[in-house]
Formats: C-alpha cells, structure tokens, sequence
C-alpha cells in the first residue's frame, strides 16, 4: 500500500519559517558585532587606566627616590626613562631592567595621539621588538656594553619621542592622550596637569564638563 502524502503539505520551508530564521540569524548577527564593538573598547579602555596607573606610580617613585623620570609618547605605546648621571654628564635612559615600567606597545588597532604641553605632538610608531630584546639582553649583548653605550651616544642626533616629564618635585608636563580605534570609536581621553592630577575620561564625559 502506496501512502501519498496530503494535498497541499509543504515539501520545504515555507515564505514565514524562512522569514523567521533569517530573523533569528540577524539578531544573533547584531549581538555579535555588538560583542565584538564593546570588547575593542573595553580594551581601550584597559589601555587608558593601566597607562594613567603607571603614571601615577611613576610620579609616585620620582617623588619618593628624589629622581626624574619620564615617558616617551609613541602612536602605538610608551616607553619610560630615568634621568642618569653617567660619568660627568647626566644622560636620560630608557628604563629596561624594571618589569613595571617596561615598554608596552598596544594591541593592534589602538591608536594614541598627544597634545603636550598645549601643543600637538607628532608621532612616530615604536619598534616595539627592539624594545623587547632591549628588556631581555643576550649574554652576547651584555659582554658588548661598551659598544652599545656608544651607540646610544651617536644616536642622539635622532628624533627625540615627545615626552612627559615626571619631576621629583611632583610636577609634570600638562598633556592630553587620546587613545582610540582606527574609526576613532571608543575613544578614552587621559589628562594630566602641572600638579600631577590624572584623570581619564570618554568623550561623552569630556563634553559634560
């Protein structure tokens, strides 16, 4: 016996169960990008606090070991430097043998640009391995010191990063960083003063003020 089936049943999805799937795969879509969009900007915002946390902390150390520091500004991190006496002359040093305030360079796609001191700095991009092998020297990099402090020494003629200056009277240079998507989203503001006040800020934050 041949079963056939009923007139008029649907072979496949009918015009409203396709309506409502692609409705489903839609909504599901948006909270993706939704997911997505707050997790890049929650990493900007990681980004500002932890930068304003080791500013704060550096201050704190200038002040504390009466000595002057300072933070080099690059579009994709930071680097900080001491102020050292080297032979009769003081030479400003890019601190590499202190995990705190090593280098850091920022995840991909985020973005920093500087006003310093009331005035837009330009920025260049940090190489951002040199600056590991710079905290992590080889044996053979160690034996080679001598060499390697005469090259620092021809190499001032270069570019010097802008810079913040962390004094150990408590002051530093009054600045503005912006750190941001490539879109310009999610944008954090951090702001310091002559007095060494930090203080981070989002855009819709900065406008209420």
């Amino acid at each position: 016996m041949i079963l056939h089936a009923p007139r008029g049943a649907a072979s496949g999805f009918t015009l409203i169960e396709l309506m409502v799937v692609i409705t489903i795969i839609a909504i599901i879509a948006g909270f993706a990008t939704l997911s997505v969009g707050q997790g890049a900007g929650r990493v900007v915002q990681d980004e500002s606090h932890r930068l304003r946390s080791l500013l704060t902390l550096a201050g704190e150390e200038a002040v504390m070991q009466s000595e002057e520091l300072a933070v080099e500004m690059f579009s994709n991190g930071y680097r900080f430097l001491a102020l050292n006496q080297s032979g009769q002359n003081w030479q400003w040093q890019v601190i590499s043998d202190n995990p705190i305030f090593r280098a850091r360079c920022f995840p991909q796609d985020i973005a920093l640009e500087a006003e310093i001191d009331g005035a837009a700095a330009p920025l260049e991009k940090m190489d951002c391995a040199a600056e590991a092998q710079r905290a992590a020297p080889k044996e053979a990099d160690k034996e080679n010191k001598d060499t390697t402090e005469t090259k620092t020494a021809a190499d001032k003629e270069e570019k010097i990063p802008p810079r913040v200056f962390l004094l150990s009277s408590g002051e530093m240079t009054p600045f503005e960083l912006t750190l941001s998507l490539p879109d310009k989203s999610n944008a954090q503001h951090l702001s310091g003063e002559l007095t060494g006040k930090l203080d981070v800020r989002s855009p819709d934050e900065k406008k209420k003020s």
